[in-house]
């Protein structure tokens, strides 16, 4: 869901003048492919949290945390960058 919120504020403020600060995001969009390769960090993440879960539960949870932590940092900084 964040990472959807994220997507729809990347492409606002892409089209509003402002510049993807990510180098592999922008690499993506500069090809064409930025909604692909926004799927494909999504995917190789979840991959690799679901690798991590498999031997340490207490550490995936963890990095989970962080992640959604980060998560709602970028969409809120998005958010006030835009508006």
């Amino acid at each position: 869901m964040l990472n959807a919120i994220d997507l729809i504020e990347t492409k606002t403020a892409l089209a509003c003048g402002f510049i993807e600060l990510n180098p592999l995001i922008n690499f993506f969009y500069n090809a064409g492919l930025f909604e692909i390769g926004k799927l494909g960090m999504v995917a190789l993440g979840t991959v690799a949290l679901l690798v991590l879960h498999k031997y340490d539960k207490k550490l995936a949870l963890g990095c989970v945390v962080i992640l959604v932590c980060w998560f709602i940092f970028v969409v809120v900084w998005n958010f006030i960058q835009l508006f």
